[in-house]
């Protein structure tokens, strides 16, 4: 059977002022049970081999969360940019609408236009950049009333973060017509 160590309590015991010796498993068990100990080595806390382990623990949950924040900051600025991006094309292929339109309405007022540069300030098209769109008009060889607009808008115009559209249309001008039974003559 195991023995006991001596009982480390200051109580004297009833005979002649000696320490009470515990003897026997069970008066062992019984008597630290009581002290609120166990028998064996008296636990402090955590050894040294398990607070490096729980430390251990600590730095590596710690490195996946800054793993996981880093990706989702990366994945955030990415889908930032996407966005950016699809707001430019939707801003230029209206752009390119536009001058299309513009083409059509100048055409409509004089034959001989033949096209510009149309700049336009980043106030006037409620966007974060100014835009640039390039109009040219193609004449026919012969004297056709149609014509070929080519249009091309660039926005923003820096070579960098620039979105281009271009399209190209047939206008067919309005022929021109004399009154019947004027011969041209002003009354």
């Amino acid at each position: 059977m195991a023995s006991c160590r001596e009982d480390p309590s200051p109580r004297p015991s009833p005979r002649n002022g000696e320490r009470e010796k515990s003897c026997g498993l069970l008066n062992c068990v019984a008597t630290n049970t009581a002290r609120g100990r166990f028998p064996g080595p008296v636990p402090t806390g955590l050894s040294h081999d398990r607070r490096g382990a729980v430390l251990v623990v600590a730095l590596v949950l710690l490195v996946l969360a800054t793993l996981i924040c880093g990706v989702l900051m990366k994945t955030g600025l990415a889908e930032s940019r996407l966005v950016r991006h699809q707001a430019q094309e939707l801003q230029a292929a209206w752009l390119v609408e536009s001058g299309v339109e513009r083409a059509a309405a100048k055409l409509a007022e004089s034959r001989d236009y033949a096209g510009e540069t149309w700049n336009l300030p980043a106030e006037t098209i409620g966007g974060e950049w100014p835009a640039t769109v390039l109009i040219t008009i193609v004449k026919p060889q012969d004297e056709s009333p149609r014509r070929t607009v080519r249009v091309r808008a660039d926005y923003p115009p820096d070579e960098r973060w620039r979105v281009r559209h271009s399209k190209e249309v047939v206008v067919r001008l309005k022929t021109q017509t004399k009154p019947p039974g004027n011969s041209g003559a002003e009354p």
